[in-house]
């Protein structure tokens, strides 16, 4: 099967980070990197997206982490873990069971396409100065 950009562009990525989002709170592995919080939330997106700012016809693959708490981060440069973490634990594996519920085998469309794709762009944030009365779940 030919894998093409308005095949990409047509996945319902929203699902897809839902689920993702949906495991991550459900197992609470995300709270190791904080110091003892007492309110947790994460919020995942992530699709393949028109690349408007080459001006060029390309699909960007993004991923954007927010986590909300009211703790500190165990170490000060953990961006880049706490990505890897969930693209690997959750995205991917949501991304995965999304594909196969379309019938397309998935190591086939992850040597034609993801392979020899870029990696992702992230953007991840972490907003620990949330005060208590105004925690929202």
């Amino acid at each position: 099967m030919a894998f093409t950009r308005d095949f990409l562009k047509s996945i319902d990525w929203k699902s897809i980070s839902e689920k993702a989002e949906s495991q991550a709170m459900s197992d609470m592995r995300l709270t190791s990197y904080f110091d003892d919080p007492e309110n947790f939330s994460v919020v995942i997106d992530f699709s393949y997206r028109e690349d408007e700012q080459s001006g060029e016809e390309g699909l960007t693959n993004f991923l954007r982490v927010i986590i909300r708490t009211d703790a500190e981060t165990t170490d000060d440069d953990i961006t880049e873990t706490v990505n890897d973490y969930v693209l690997d634990n959750y995205v991917m594996p949501a991304f995965q069971s999304h594909i196969e519920s379309l019938g397309i085998d998935w190591d086939e469309f992850y040597e034609e396409w993801l392979l020899g794709y870029p990696g992702p762009e992230f953007d991840i944030s972490f907003d620990n100065d949330i005060d208590i009365g105004e925690w929202v779940e």
